[in-house]
């Protein structure tokens, strides 16, 4: 059992610091999972260029095909300008963003509470639903670094006054609670 964790712990730094720095094991330690891969992605490429061959079919040999080729994976996406890279990227910005929504909701609960929402009244000096909820979903957003990055890098608008209609936006989320009102823009934040 300690071999394994063990394994696996060197496993995890070795792979953190090939990404981190840009290294590769020695091609001699790379061989038998190379020449693996290429046996394996030969069997499956009549598969996977079969045109009449079923999309779930097709869909499975592309698996297998990755799955040993992975730099080959890699390569393709970089030529196309980073689509599969910049689909992962929107799926877990929605899914934060869909974080921050049920945050939003629960903000309600916290205001019903005499005893947090004068601890917040006092804090933030409004007493203003949508102010409080306003700023506490910027503090919430301030929290989630990689989607605060992602909506700067699409070009998305995250001023306090309209960083919940952005998230709605993007999560797919329709209008379960009122929209900020335009008194929050003065929440700051």
């Amino acid at each position: 059992m300690l071999k394994f964790i063990a394994g696996a712990a060197m496993g995890a730094v070795l792979s953190f610091i090939f990404v981190q720095f840009n290294l590769a094991p020695p091609a001699i330690l790379k061989l038998p999972e190379r020449v693996k891969g290429d046996l394996v992605s030969a069997a499956t490429e009549a598969q996977l260029y079969d045109m009449t061959a079923a999309a779930d079919v097709r869909e499975r040999a592309l698996k297998v095909y990755f799955d040993n080729r992975s730099t080959d994976a890699a390569k393709l996406d970089a030529s196309l300008g980073h689509p599969f890279l910049n689909a992962m990227y929107k799926v877990r910005a929605q899914r934060e963003a869909r974080q921050l929504l049920g945050k939003w909701s629960a903000f309600e609960k916290v205001l019903s509470q005499p005893a947090l929402r004068e601890a917040l009244v006092r804090k933030h000096g409004t007493d203003k639903d949508d102010q409080l909820k306003t700023v506490l979903l910027v503090e919430a957003f301030g929290k989630m670094p990689f989607l605060e990055s992602w909506l700067t890098s699409q070009s998305l608008d995250t001023a306090p006054v309209n960083l919940l209609a952005t998230l709605r936006q993007i999560s797919g989320a329709s209008g379960d609670t009122a929209p900020v009102s335009s008194e929050s823009a003065s929440s700051g934040g």
